[in-house]
């Protein structure tokens, strides 16, 4: 009896304690996981729409205090100018559903659609905009604000946007009002799926006039409907309800095989202890390397995620200051010399920051392994002469000569956009880190271990020993000239990586004063296959 209830009873009884309270515990932390994924999703969904609604009113307010739209719409109207500025180009180039203008009497005038509606009633928009309209013509602080709010159209949320067209004054100054511009943009399907791809969210859907975990009102208040999603831990629910039981049931299976063994081997308790100590010092390595393994690739992850994202959204406003740029330059007889000079600053300034955000998808995309190349047969000799054509311009403008030299007629195995995007990258630093009428020679041979060798040699400043290798790190800038030229800093890291993913190498050789020579060596592909 002693020896049943020490050696079975009371390890049972611990065990099913223990048992309980991983119980407890499992439940708790699942509840906890689930409330805050939808947590996070509705902050997710909310942040999303927050941004269209801001780009609407920033949209609507640029096209109605623009004095040259008050002209060509009302003063000396303008059909052909207004379907170029109001019309499909305004819709295409900002991704919203309606462009409507209004005279000041709340007529329809103009109005281009990408959907079903009846614009002589407003566009079948539930609730109508008449509240919305009112609110534009309140003054805040002495100027008209934009209204902004959500509408139904076809059971569709639509996210508006209304500004009274007037002339951009000073606060407090008469302004003479001409009409109403209305914007709206659908959050249908694409937006939704766009958001289901960047966030992770499954299965974003919307349920118009219910009650859900994301409501969206009217501009009186009214619930207009909810997104709904599916929860990203789906196996919730069997984790409640299966994982306790089979929990406590392997813990008790243990417990009286344990208590067995702890009879059969009493005898060899001083081996056990050691072995026992041997074990916990084992696990508790292997828990701290898979606890550091796991925060590596957390934080690797994370910083890929949100490169990803910060360029994602860096390219809107982004594409709209070089669209503004570029119409700016259409009509560049029309400016002064001293405004035309600085509308090419502001487009070769958002060029360069475009090409910025375009090596950090790059890197992003690499990093994640989502980065899809095609390899093909190449022939190396058209690569080359396009990749030299596109730095021409460059090359000109510092006065560098670029010569080619080597064999020629040869084939590798590579992707074609991206061996350019590599040998552009090489021959840009080359020209770049040049002296003032230097040469950069190009040159293509046979290479080690039957591959094909790409070499860029310049006549340029050199790079140190011991800097050789912190180059082709991301932002690895050196030497005296690290702050001085032009660049980001990780257009080698990621020529590197790319040449790695083609089954390649990419080195240097280069002394201080004497220039530097870049070489690349990609597998070699048999001439009698076909191209």
């Amino acid at each position: 009896m002693n020896y049943t209830l020490r050696f079975i009873v009371l390890p049972v009884l611990i065990v099913g304690l223990i048992a309980s309270i991983l119980i407890f515990v499992t439940r708790s932390v699942v509840k906890y996981e689930v409330e805050s994924v939808n947590d996070t999703t509705r902050e997710i969904v909310y942040g999303v729409l927050e941004i269209h609604r801001d780009n609407l009113i920033r949209l609507v307010m640029d096209y109605a205090h623009w004095d040259h739209a008050i002209t060509m719409l009302f003063v000396e109207p303008d059909k052909e100018q207004t379907e170029v500025n109001f019309g499909q180009y305004l819709i295409d180039t900002y991704n919203i559903s309606s462009s409507i203008i209004l005279d000041k009497d709340r007529r329809l005038l103009l109005s281009w659609l990408t959907h079903p509606g009846d614009p002589e009633s407003g566009m079948a928009f539930d609730p109508p905009l008449s509240a919305m309209i009112r609110q534009a013509d309140m003054m805040v602080n002495g100027l008209h604000q934009p209204a902004t709010g959500f509408a139904l159209l076809n059971g569709v949320p639509h996210i508006i946007a209304v500004a009274q067209i007037t002339h951009n004054l000073k606060p407090g100054t008469s302004q003479p009002h001409f009409g109403y511009f209305i914007v709206s943009r659908a959050i249908d399907i694409a937006l939704m799926s766009s958001i289901e791809e960047h966030f992770g969210v499954l299965d974003l859907r919307f349920m118009p006039n219910v009650d859900g975990p994301a409501i969206i009102h009217d501009y009186s208040g009214r619930v207009l409907g909810s997104f709904f999603w599916k929860p990203s831990s789906a196996g919730a629910n069997t984790l409640k309800i299966v994982g306790p039981w089979a929990l406590g049931s392997l813990l008790l299976i243990v417990a009286g095989f344990l208590s067995l063994v702890l009879r059969v081997l009493k005898t060899t308790q001083k081996y056990e202890q050691l072995s026992s100590n041997l074990e916990v010092q084992v696990r508790q390595r292997t828990e701290e390397l898979n606890m550091q393994r796991e925060r590596a690739e957390q934080a690797s992850l994370a910083k890929t995620e949100f490169l990803s994202r910060m360029s994602h959204e860096l390219r809107t406003p982004l594409n709209a200051v070089l669209g503004f740029g570029q119409l700016l330059e259409m009509e560049a007889n029309q400016l002064k010399p001293e405004h035309s000079e600085q509308v090419h600053y502001i487009l070769d300034a958002g060029n360069h920051l475009l090409e910025l955000v375009n090596e950090v998808l790059d890197v992003a995309a690499i990093d994640s392994g989502k980065l899809n190349l095609k390899i093909d047969i190449v022939a190396l000799d058209t690569i080359l002469e396009k990749s030299i054509m596109l730095v021409t311009s460059l090359a000109e403008k510092r006065e560098i000569r670029i010569t080619q030299a080597g064999d020629t007629g040869l084939l590798v195995r590579a992707d074609p956009k991206r061996l350019t995007q590599i040998l552009v990258n090489l021959l840009t630093n080359a020209i770049k880190y040049n002296h003032p009428s230097g040469t950069v020679v190009v040159s293509a041979g046979a290479g080690p271990e039957g591959k094909i060798r790409i070499s860029v040699q310049d006549t340029g400043i050199g790079i140190a020993t011991e800097d050789q290798q912190t180059i082709f790190e991301a932002f690895g800038r050196v030497g005296k000239w690290s702050t001085s030229v032009e660049g980001s800093g990780i257009g080698l890291a990621i020529s590197l990586r790319l040449t790695e993913l083609m089954g390649g190498s990419l080195g240097v050789e280069s002394h201080p004063g004497t220039g530097s020579t870049f070489w690349l060596d990609l597998p070699q592909a048999i001439n009698t296959e076909h191209i």
